[in-house]
C-alpha cells in the first residue's frame, strides 16, 4: 500500500491508494507545532502561517519535510516514514530542480522506500477515467491548463493564470467594500459560495442585476446586517475571463484554453492532439461556480466559428467542455494518484526505488515520472 499526498495553496489531502476520497483534508498552513485545539479547529487566516507550496512551487523544504512528517505522524496515524512507499501529486508547473531536491528530503530525510511523482493536471485527467483531454485546474491562488494525451502533459501547451478562487473572493470583498459596507474575508468566501456566478454575456447579466428588485440576492453578514448584493458576485468571477478587472495581467481562462485548443488542432508533429481539439475537462474547486462551463463553452465555441487559422471542418466539430462531479473536482488530482498508486505493477515498475536513488541520485526521479 502507497500513502497519497496533494499539498495544495490552501488544503493538504493525503490517504491511502486504492481508495475513492482522501483521507484526510486540513489547511496547508496547519503544522506541527500548532496546539491540538488549533489544529483540529478553525485557523486564523490573519496571522501569516508559512506553507510549504505557494502558487504550485514548493518555497520551503525544511518546511515541506515537517509537512510530510505531520502527514504521517498525526493525519494518518502512520508513525514513522521509513520504508514507505509514496506518491506525491505536484505541480504541472514544478521544475526539475524542485522535483531532484523534493526527491533528496524524501530519501535523506525522510527514508522512504519507494517514490513517484505525478503531476496534478494528469492525475485530474485519470480520476475523470480518460487518459487524454485538455484540462484546466482552478486552484485556490492560481490556474493551469494543457493538453494531456496517454498521461503525458505537453510542455508547449501548458499555460497559466495568475487567478485561483482566492483573488476571486478577495476581488468580491473589494466591490462590496467600494460601497462602503465592510466585509471580512471569510463573509466574502461564504458570499462567493451563495452569489458567485460566471454570465455567459456579462454585460447583459450586469445590467440585469442592477434592473433588479431590491432582496433578491440577500446576504446576512455576520453581524446579522443584511447587504443587497447588485453585480459584486459577477464581477468578482469575470476577473477569471479578463484579470485586468483585478489588476492582473495576461489572458483569461477563455483565451487560454482557445490558445491551447489551436495549438493542439494545428499541431503537426504531435498529430495525436488534434483530436485533443474537441474536449475540456475542468477541475478544482472554483471550477463549481455556478455557470463556468456553460460560459467557457460559449466563448470556446464563438472564437472557434472565428477562427481564421483553423480548417473549417474542424472549426464546425462539436466542442465538449465538462467538469467533474462536485466531490471529485475537488479532490480530482489526488483520486487520480490513488488510482495510479493502486496498480502493483505501476509501482514496481515506475516508482523510484531507494536502490536507484543510492545509484543514480535524485536526477533517478525524471526517467521515472
Amino acid at each position: 500500500m502507497s500513502i497519497v499526498v496533494n499539498i495544495g495553496g490552501f488544503n493538504t489531502r493525503c490517504g491511502f491508494s486504492g481508495d475513492m476520497l482522501p483521507e484526510v483534508v486540513f489547511p496547508s498552513r496547519e503544522h506541527s507545532g500548532m496546539p491540538d485545539e488549533a489544529a483540529e479547529g478553525p485557523v486564523d487566516t490573519s496571522k501569516p502561517v508559512s506553507k510549504p507550496v505557494v502558487t504550485g512551487t514548493v518555497q520551503d523544504y525544511d518546511r515541506y519535510e515537517e509537512h510530510i512528517r505531520y502527514i504521517y505522524e498525526k493525519k494518518l496515524k502512520m508513525g514513522d516514514t521509513k520504508g514507505s512507499h509514496l506518491l506525491v501529486v505536484d505541480s504541472v508547473s514544478t521544475t526539475d530542480e524542485s522535483r531532484e531536491k523534493q526527491c533528496e528530503v524524501l530519501f535523506e530525510r525522510l527514508q522512504m522506500d519507494r517514490v513517484f511523482m505525478l503531476n496534478d493536471l494528469v492525475a485530474s485527467v485519470y480520476s475523470a477515467g480518460r487518459t487524454s483531454s485538455v484540462v484546466f485546474d482552478v486552484g485556490y491562488d492560481c490556474c493551469h491548463a494543457a493538453a494531456v494525451h496517454d498521461g503525458f502533459a505537453f510542455p508547449h501547451t501548458l499555460n497559466r493564470l495568475e487567478v485561483g478562487g482566492e483573488d476571486i473572493t478577495e476581488a468580491l470583498q473589494m466591490f462590496v467594500q467600494e460601497r462602503g459596507i465592510s466585509v471580512v474575508r471569510d463573509a466574502s468566501e461564504q458570499m462567493k459560495r451563495m452569489h458567485g456566478q460566471a454570465a455567459l454575456d456579462f454585460a447583459k447579466a450586469s445590467a440585469a442585476c442592477h434592473q433588479d428588485l431590491p432582496n433578491t440576492r440577500t446576504f446576512k453578514l455576520p453581524d446579522g446586517t443584511e447587504i443587497d448584493l447588485a453585480d459584486e458576485g459577477l464581477r468578482a468571477v469575470e476577473s477569471l475571463f479578463r484579470p485586468q478587472l483585478i489588476g492582473k495581467r495576461g489572458q483569461g481562462l477563455s483565451d487560454m484554453l482557445a490558445s491551447i485548443l489551436e495549438t493542439c488542432a494545428l499541431e503537426r508533429e504531435i498529430t495525436p492532439l488534434n483530436n485533443l481539439s474537441q474536449f475540456v475537462l475542468g477541475v478544482g474547486g472554483t471550477s463549481q461556480l455556478p455557470g463556468l462551463a456553460e460560459r467557457l463553452h460559449y466563448d470556446l465555441s464563438t472564437t472557434r466559428a472565428h477562427s481564421t487559422l483553423l480548417p473549417s471542418a474542424m472549426a464546425q466539430k462539436p466542442l465538449f467542455v465538462s467538469c467533474l462531479p462536485e466531490q471529485d473536482r475537488w479532490h480530482a488530482a489526488w483520486i487520480g494518484g490513488s488510482i495510479v498508486a493502486s496498480l502493483p505493477c505501476f509501482v514496481e515498475n515506475n516508482f523510484v526505488s531507494r536502490a536507484e536513488y543510492e545509484e543514480v541520485g535524485a536526477t533517478a526521479i525524471h526517467k521515472r515520472c
